[in-house]
C-alpha cells in the first residue's frame, strides 16, 4: 500500500493498494470520492466508487489511518520546493 497527501497543499489524498486507487478530494462543502481499477483503466477514466463500495470503504479507512498518524509539520528542502513549483504543484 502506498498513500499520502498529494495535490495543492495536500488537499487531494490518495491511496494505492494492489490494482486499486482511491482518491478523496474536498470540493467546497463536500468530498469527491473516486475509485479506479488501474489494471483495466490505467488512465483513470471510469470511476468505480459506486460499483465497489466495500473496496472504497476499506481504502478510505486505510487513508484515514495513515492521515491520522501523519504530521504535516516539517520543512521541505529548497530543491524539492523549486521542483514542485516548476511543475505547478505549489506557488
Amino acid at each position: 500500500m502506498k498513500c499520502g497527501p498529494t495535490g495543492v497543499e495536500g488537499k487531494l489524498k490518495a491511496v494505492f493498494n494492489g490494482k486499486w486507487k482511491f482518491i478523496r478530494t474536498p470540493v467546497f462543502d463536500r468530498e469527491k470520492i473516486e475509485l479506479y481499477d488501474l489494471e483495466t483503466d490505467p488512465g483513470e477514466l471510469i470511476n468505480l466508487n459506486r460499483e465497489h463500495l466495500e473496496i472504497a470503504f476499506r481504502l478510505e479507512q486505510e487513508l484515514r489511518e495513515f492521515s491520522s498518524g501523519n504530521s504535516r509539520e516539517g520543512e521541505v528542502d529548497k530543491e524539492l520546493r523549486n521542483k514542485l513549483r516548476s511543475l505547478g504543484y505549489i506557488e
